[in-house]
């Protein structure tokens, strides 16, 4: 089965759970080393391990870590093969999904722009990570309702281009700078003119 649709089981949540339940019913000589477990803990929780999230390599390493540890306690494997491990199939509409590890980078006519600094955002479900080098195209909004008459896809080829949309909905537009634009009309008070007798 293919690897980015297998998940396998996830043992830390059982690792984590084994280092509080009693093995046995019966009295053991075994004594809790609080500095190992905040250490076992800690190291499931470094950026290393990428949060473990699903389909990551850090997800990875930290099941490998949790067998790891099974096989030095001397717990029998209740998996598949002989293993600590279950693969079990990922259906659905996230049966495709790639997670896409690092940081993101654009850069456009020689400008880079960066994702930390919010100049843009990539959808991490979209599509795996890759290097694109293409023309770019923008479809401000990236609306396309001809029953509403506005569609900002009409006239542009986007095929084999990257294609760049604004955030969010036109109502959050900011509100168009004119460089001479009137005096806002203040409330303050008013002369009252008069005019003359005849």
């Amino acid at each position: 089965m293919h690897r980015h649709r297998v998940l396998r089981l996830a043992l830390a949540f059982a690792f984590a759970a084994s280092l509080t339940l009693p093995l046995s019913a019966e009295p053991t000589k075994i004594k809790v080393d609080g500095n190992l477990i905040k250490g076992y803990i800690t190291h499931l929780a470094s950026d290393a391990l990428q949060g473990r999230r699903t389909f990551t390599p850090g997800y990875e390493k930290a099941a490998d870590w949790a067998a790891a540890k099974f096989k030095e306690w001397g717990l029998k494997p209740a998996g598949e093969n002989g293993t600590y491990f279950q693969r079990v199939p990922i259906t659905g509409l996230r049966s495709a999904y790639v997670a896409a590890a690092g940081v993101p980078s654009l850069v456009v006519n020689g400008r880079a722009f960066y994702v930390r600094k919010n100049s843009f955002t990539v959808d991490p479900s979209s599509s795996a990570g890759a290097k694109v080098e293409a023309p770019i195209v923008f479809v401000g909004y990236g609306i396309s309702a001809p029953a509403k008459g506005l569609d900002e896809y009409a006239g542009v080829d986007v095929k084999g281009r990257i294609v760049l949309a604004l955030q969010g909905s036109p109502t959050m537009a900011p509100t168009p700078r004119v460089q001479f634009a009137p005096a806002p009309r203040t409330n303050g008070p008013r002369r009252r003119r008069t005019r003359p007798r005849s």
